[in-house]
Protein backbone atom coordinates (compact mmCIF):
# COMPACT_ATOMS: atom_id res chain seq x y z
CA UNK A 1 0.00 0.00 0.00
CA UNK A 2 2.84 2.41 0.78
CA UNK A 3 4.29 1.99 -2.70
CA UNK A 4 0.93 2.91 -4.24
CA UNK A 5 0.59 5.87 -1.86
CA UNK A 6 4.11 7.07 -2.68
CA UNK A 7 3.29 6.86 -6.39
CA UNK A 8 0.14 8.93 -5.85
CA UNK A 9 2.15 11.57 -3.99
CA UNK A 10 4.73 11.69 -6.77
CA UNK A 11 2.02 11.95 -9.44
CA UNK A 12 0.32 14.78 -7.55
CA UNK A 13 3.62 16.65 -7.19
CA UNK A 14 4.44 16.18 -10.89
CA UNK A 15 0.99 17.43 -11.88
CA UNK A 16 1.44 20.51 -9.68
CA UNK A 17 4.79 21.26 -11.31
CA UNK A 18 3.17 21.00 -14.76
CA UNK A 19 0.39 23.40 -13.69
CA UNK A 20 2.85 26.19 -12.85
CA UNK A 21 3.84 28.50 -15.66
CA UNK A 22 7.55 29.27 -16.30
CA UNK A 23 7.13 32.58 -14.44
CA UNK A 24 6.23 30.63 -11.30
CA UNK A 25 2.62 31.84 -11.28
CA UNK A 26 -0.35 29.55 -11.62
CA UNK A 27 -1.82 29.74 -15.11
CA UNK A 28 -5.18 30.81 -13.70
CA UNK A 29 -6.35 31.91 -10.31
CA UNK A 30 -8.53 28.86 -9.65
CA UNK A 31 -6.36 26.02 -8.41
CA UNK A 32 -7.22 22.35 -8.26
CA UNK A 33 -5.61 20.38 -5.45
CA UNK A 34 -5.63 16.74 -4.40
CA UNK A 35 -7.04 15.80 -1.01
CA UNK A 36 -6.99 12.50 0.84
CA UNK A 37 -10.53 11.97 2.13
CA UNK A 38 -11.67 9.87 5.04
CA UNK A 39 -14.65 9.14 7.24
CA UNK A 40 -14.75 9.37 11.01
CA UNK A 41 -18.12 8.46 12.45
CA UNK A 42 -20.67 10.12 10.19
CA UNK A 43 -18.38 13.03 9.30
CA UNK A 44 -16.20 13.33 6.23
CA UNK A 45 -12.78 14.97 6.38
CA UNK A 46 -9.93 15.71 3.99
CA UNK A 47 -6.27 16.67 4.23
CA UNK A 48 -4.09 17.96 1.41
CA UNK A 49 -2.38 15.01 -0.24
CA UNK A 50 0.90 16.91 0.01
CA UNK A 51 0.55 16.85 3.84
CA UNK A 52 0.01 13.08 3.95
CA UNK A 53 2.83 10.62 4.57
CA UNK A 54 0.95 7.35 4.66
CA UNK A 55 -1.94 5.20 5.73
CA UNK A 56 -1.36 2.78 8.59
CA UNK A 57 -3.79 0.07 9.76
CA UNK A 58 -3.76 0.05 13.58
CA UNK A 59 -3.31 -3.41 15.03
CA UNK A 60 -1.08 -2.82 18.05
CA UNK A 61 -0.66 0.45 19.88
CA UNK A 62 0.45 1.61 23.28
CA UNK A 63 -1.85 3.81 25.35
CA UNK A 64 -0.09 6.63 27.23
CA UNK A 65 -1.73 7.10 30.64
CA UNK A 66 -2.20 10.59 32.04
CA UNK A 67 -2.29 12.28 28.64
CA UNK A 68 -4.99 14.51 27.18
CA UNK A 69 -8.15 12.57 26.21
CA UNK A 70 -7.58 12.87 22.46
CA UNK A 71 -4.14 11.24 22.60
CA UNK A 72 -5.11 7.66 21.84
CA UNK A 73 -1.58 6.35 22.24
CA UNK A 74 1.53 5.71 20.17
CA UNK A 75 2.77 3.21 17.61
CA UNK A 76 6.13 2.50 16.07
CA UNK A 77 5.95 3.64 12.45
CA UNK A 78 8.97 3.53 10.16
CA UNK A 79 11.27 3.14 13.16
CA UNK A 80 9.98 6.06 15.22
CA UNK A 81 7.17 6.83 17.67
CA UNK A 82 4.02 8.21 16.09
CA UNK A 83 1.35 9.84 18.24
CA UNK A 84 -2.21 8.73 17.48
CA UNK A 85 -4.78 11.51 17.70
CA UNK A 86 -8.55 11.13 17.98
CA UNK A 87 -9.84 14.30 16.32
CA UNK A 88 -13.42 13.58 17.41
CA UNK A 89 -12.20 13.92 20.99
CA UNK A 90 -9.96 16.87 20.03
CA UNK A 91 -13.04 18.73 18.81
CA UNK A 92 -14.87 17.69 22.03
CA UNK A 93 -17.22 15.28 20.33
CA UNK A 94 -17.70 11.66 21.27
CA UNK A 95 -14.40 9.83 21.75
CA UNK A 96 -13.68 6.80 19.63
CA UNK A 97 -14.24 3.79 21.85
CA UNK A 98 -11.84 1.51 19.99
CA UNK A 99 -8.44 2.15 18.44
CA UNK A 100 -7.73 -1.39 17.20
CA UNK A 101 -9.11 -1.95 13.74
CA UNK A 102 -8.99 1.74 12.87
CA UNK A 103 -6.61 3.30 10.40
CA UNK A 104 -4.25 6.22 10.93
CA UNK A 105 -3.72 8.83 8.24
CA UNK A 106 -0.20 10.07 8.89
CA UNK A 107 -0.01 13.84 8.40
CA UNK A 108 2.95 16.17 8.76
CA UNK A 109 4.12 19.75 8.67
CA UNK A 110 7.86 20.27 8.88
CA UNK A 111 9.13 18.25 11.82
CA UNK A 112 5.66 17.63 13.33
CA UNK A 113 3.70 14.53 12.44
CA UNK A 114 0.84 12.51 13.88
CA UNK A 115 -1.48 9.68 12.98
CA UNK A 116 -5.09 10.90 12.75
CA UNK A 117 -7.41 8.02 13.61
CA UNK A 118 -10.08 7.39 10.99
CA UNK A 119 -12.77 4.79 10.44
CA UNK A 120 -12.27 4.56 6.70
CA UNK A 121 -10.00 6.09 4.07
CA UNK A 122 -12.25 6.98 1.15
CA UNK A 123 -10.29 8.26 -1.84
CA UNK A 124 -8.23 11.04 -3.35
CA UNK A 125 -10.41 13.87 -4.52
CA UNK A 126 -9.49 16.82 -6.74
CA UNK A 127 -11.11 19.97 -5.41
CA UNK A 128 -11.12 23.35 -7.11
CA UNK A 129 -10.28 26.27 -4.83
CA UNK A 130 -13.40 28.16 -5.96
CA UNK A 131 -15.57 25.32 -4.59
CA UNK A 132 -14.29 25.72 -1.01
CA UNK A 133 -16.26 27.65 1.62
CA UNK A 134 -14.82 29.58 4.51
CA UNK A 135 -15.28 28.48 8.09
CA UNK A 136 -17.96 30.26 10.10
CA UNK A 137 -16.73 32.83 12.60
CA UNK A 138 -19.28 31.43 15.05
CA UNK A 139 -17.34 28.19 15.47
CA UNK A 140 -15.24 27.75 18.61
CA UNK A 141 -11.63 28.96 18.36
CA UNK A 142 -10.15 25.46 18.12
CA UNK A 143 -12.26 24.62 15.05
CA UNK A 144 -11.69 28.00 13.37
CA UNK A 145 -7.92 27.59 13.71
CA UNK A 146 -7.67 23.97 12.58
CA UNK A 147 -10.30 23.77 9.85
CA UNK A 148 -9.09 25.31 6.60
CA UNK A 149 -12.39 25.26 4.74
CA UNK A 150 -15.50 23.27 3.89
CA UNK A 151 -16.38 21.48 0.68
CA UNK A 152 -19.96 20.71 -0.30
CA UNK A 153 -20.00 17.06 -1.37
CA UNK A 154 -23.75 17.04 -1.98
CA UNK A 155 -26.75 19.18 -1.11
CA UNK A 156 -26.85 17.60 2.36
CA UNK A 157 -23.21 16.78 3.05
CA UNK A 158 -20.16 18.90 3.86
CA UNK A 159 -16.57 17.71 3.99
CA UNK A 160 -14.23 19.33 6.53
CA UNK A 161 -10.84 20.27 5.06
CA UNK A 162 -8.31 20.24 7.90
CA UNK A 163 -5.52 22.78 8.22
CA UNK A 164 -2.77 20.24 8.97
CA UNK A 165 -0.19 22.80 10.03
CA UNK A 166 -2.48 24.47 12.57
CA UNK A 167 -3.86 21.13 13.77
CA UNK A 168 -0.41 19.70 14.45
CA UNK A 169 0.78 22.89 16.14
CA UNK A 170 -2.36 23.02 18.32
CA UNK A 171 -1.84 19.39 19.35
CA UNK A 172 1.88 19.91 19.99
CA UNK A 173 1.19 23.07 21.98
CA UNK A 174 -1.34 21.35 24.19
CA UNK A 175 0.92 18.33 24.56
CA UNK A 176 3.71 20.54 25.93
CA UNK A 177 1.47 22.36 28.45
Amino acid sequence: MMNDFAKLLQAAAAERVRSISPSGQAENEVQENDFLTFRLGTSHFAVPLTSSLGIVPIQKWTPVPGNLPYFAGVIIWQGRLLTLVDIQQFYAEEPSAVVAGKTAVVVYDGDLEAGVLVDEVLNILKIRSDKLSTVSASLPEKQRQTIASLYRVSSQELMVILNVKNLLHAIAGEERD
